[in-house]
């Protein structure tokens, strides 16, 4: 999950860095999560379909093209947050 303030127009390649990595490192990112985790969840990881979710106050039509083009290959989902008056938060 990435989560940036605001809106950032380098989120997608992003989003695909952070996935190349993880498909090209599983033994990696299960060794920190044995460690942080514990074992039983480091063993629980569905390695069938990893994805990537951005979380930001907006993303451009660009992103949102990009993210539709990729999508058949690289899981990202775009989520667009918007704080209210009173600390309410909108996903």
């Amino acid at each position: 999950m990435e989560f940036k303030k605001g809106n950032d127009s380098g989120v997608i390649s992003q989003a695909v860095s952070y996935l190349t990595w993880l498909k090209s490192s599983r033994h990696e990112f299960e060794a920190l999560v044995r460690a942080k985790l514990g074992p039983e969840a480091a063993a629980s990881i569905d390695w069938r379909a990893p994805r990537v979710l951005c979380s930001a106050a907006g993303f451009s039509h660009h992103d949102r093209g990009a993210v539709g083009d990729l999508g058949r290959h690289w899981p990202i989902d775009l989520v667009r947050y918007r704080i209210f008056d009173g600390g309410l938060l909108s996903l």
